[in-house]
């Protein structure tokens, strides 16, 4: 699953040589949809919600959000299909519930 995240951001970050996508249109909600050249993503960023919804080669549904970096100052794209959204956010949610019923020793 994480190589999954890792091919679609990096072709959303396309290659250092490409050239830079134009800004943005202010629109109301979102953008004209736009092809990223190296992965032929189809684009649309909705501006209420910050989140960019691309339609990749395969015909996947993607949801783009920018998440900051642990560590580091710095935004990335993460592209997720929605079953993949919906485990990250069950597999968090197992370990939060984990974390919380541990007892210390000698407690109750």
């Amino acid at each position: 699953m994480i190589g999954a995240v890792l091919v679609v951001f990096l072709q959303l970050a396309g290659a250092p040589d490409a050239p830079a996508e134009p800004p943005a249109a202010a629109t109301e909600t979102a953008t004209p949809a736009r092809v990223i050249e190296e992965g032929m993503m189809e684009c649309r960023y909705d501006r209420s919600t910050r989140i960019r919804h691309c339609t990749n080669s395969a015909g996947e549904q993607l949801r783009c959000r920018r998440e900051r970096q642990l560590g580091s100052r710095f935004y990335t794209w993460v592209c997720l299909t929605h079953a993949e959204d919906q485990q990250i956010q069950s597999d968090t949610q197992q370990q939060i519930d984990r974390q919380q019923r541990i007892s210390t020793p000698g407690g109750g």
